[in-house]
């Protein structure tokens, strides 16, 4: 990987982390006044279309492409760590007790057997196929999240 493109890496991933070094800290009132339910579904929404921009800037070839997919991190990453918010919530209202703890940290392996999955999978796809088909694959497991989670 040449200099450049381990910086548009990096910023891929970057775009992602920066709203949630501020954000965790209005999410808990954002929830609050919406109401939990109302919150899923618009943080739901917002990794949906996170995904979807980046999906589509993986198939753009020209400079615009980058942008696009830094665009759709940011939308991910926003939606996605306040979802771990949420996350927290219900499994405080589900568990009690001596269970509380074992849930929590089943909720987060859970959460790092997909990004471990992602990291796995992902690359080998895109490989055989193309980026763009591993992003819509990316896109697919969002959607499904979403429609079964």
């Amino acid at each position: 990987m040449t200099g450049e493109s381990s910086f548009k890496y990096n910023m891929l991933y970057a775009m992602y982390s920066y709203p949630n070094i501020i954000l965790p800290f209005f999410t808990g009132v954002f929830i609050d006044k919406i109401g939990l339910s109302t919150a899923l579904h618009i943080l739901f929404a917002l990794c949906i279309i996170g995904q979807g921009f980046f999906t589509i800037g993986g198939y753009t070839e020209d400079g615009t492409g980058l942008i696009i997919a830094l665009l759709g991190r940011t939308l991910f990453g926003i939606g996605n760590e306040s979802l771990g918010i949420i996350q927290g919530i219900f499994v405080n209202r589900w568990f009690k007790g001596n269970e509380l703890a074992f849930a929590l940290a089943m909720a987060t392996s859970v959460g790092r057997l997909g990004s471990t999955s992602n990291n796995l999978i992902n690359p080998a796809l895109a490989e055989v196929t193309s980026l763009g088909t591993a992003l819509l694959f990316g896109l697919l497991i969002v959607l499904l999240s979403y429609v079964f989670g």
